[in-house]
């Protein structure tokens, strides 16, 4: 993400949510990582290199000091909803896919070293 943010001030990135209820229960009554229409290759077989639900990515954009500008919760339904800091359950739980904007962190204003 930080390398995504060197080369620009803005980063757009979607994550597959692994906290969605589907997914969930998936793990729950198989006992295995999810397989879902969203999800539907096995999981070691797909590109995504760290899987994550809506709250570990906002955990990890929060230790890195990446700031969100927006973000928003996609459901099978077509559905919008735009995640707020602080109230991410909701679609942590019901959004299948999450779009997130990411902005560059601002630099500590200081000395310029010449």
């Amino acid at each position: 993400l930080h390398q995504l943010l060197r080369i620009a001030d803005t980063a757009i990135v979607s994550i597959l949510n692994y906290g969605h209820w589907r997914a969930r229960m998936s793990m729950v009554m198989r006992g295995r990582m999810p397989h879902t229409r969203a999800l539907s290759q096995p999981w070691f077989e797909t590109a995504n290199i760290r899987p994550c639900t809506v709250r570990d990515f906002q955990d990890l954009i929060r230790i890195s000091g990446i700031k969100v500008g927006r973000a928003y919760g996609l459901s099978k339904e077509r559905e919008v909803s735009v995640i707020k800091p602080g109230f991410e359950g909701q679609s942590n739980l019901f959004a299948e896919q999450a779009v997130f904007e990411l902005l560059r962190p601002e630099k500590p204003k200081g000395k310029r070293r010449r």
